[in-house]
């Protein structure tokens, strides 16, 4: 399991910025093709706004890992662009297939949803006690904050009957 405590201790910054980035581009890509595959519109529009939240944290990663290139070799764009996971090491599309008998209905949706902010705000709250540079452990820490607004969000649309 990625992120169990070991393995996220031995990370360095670049690699625990390079999984967070990974990570969001992977979730903004769910949440995408979750909208495009949706009926309902309300839930679409949650989805797809959930996405554009991801992507605005991909920009605050990419803008952190840049303070850190001055003190490693850069990772060559194209490989930095290529890479995104979900849960279990997915790519997303293969999460998407995987886990579509769970997204049978809104409720379900919502619920897988909700799973994967779970999911990153534990990892973010985690990442953010392993930084050592101010200013990246505030930014983690903010990630994370996003992360509950997100479950709150998720959590308000199942109250509204989103079943």
């Amino acid at each position: 399991d990625f992120g169990s405590k070991s393995t996220v201790g031995n990370m360095s910054p670049h690699e625990v910025l390079d999984y967070a980035l990974a990570m969001e581009k992977g979730l903004a890509l769910f949440y995408h093709k979750a909208a495009r595959e949706n009926e309902d519109k309300d839930l679409a529009d949650l989805l797809t706004k959930l996405a554009g939240f991801e992507d605005k944290h991909q920009h605050k990663l990419l803008a952190l890992r840049k303070t850190f290139e001055s003190t490693r070799e850069s990772i060559p764009v194209a490989e930095q662009e290529a890479a995104s996971v979900m849960e279990g090491g997915f790519a997303p599309d293969d999460f998407f297939e995987k886990n579509r008998s769970l997204m049978d209905s809104p409720s379900d949706i919502l619920s897988l949803s909700m799973m994967l902010e779970t999911q990153a705000l534990d990892l973010y709250t985690r990442f953010a006690g392993y930084m050592e540079n101010e200013t990246s452990r505030n930014l983690l820490q903010q990630i994370a904050d996003d992360e509950k607004a997100h479950l709150k969000a998720l959590g308000e649309m199942m109250e509204k009957g989103h079943h």
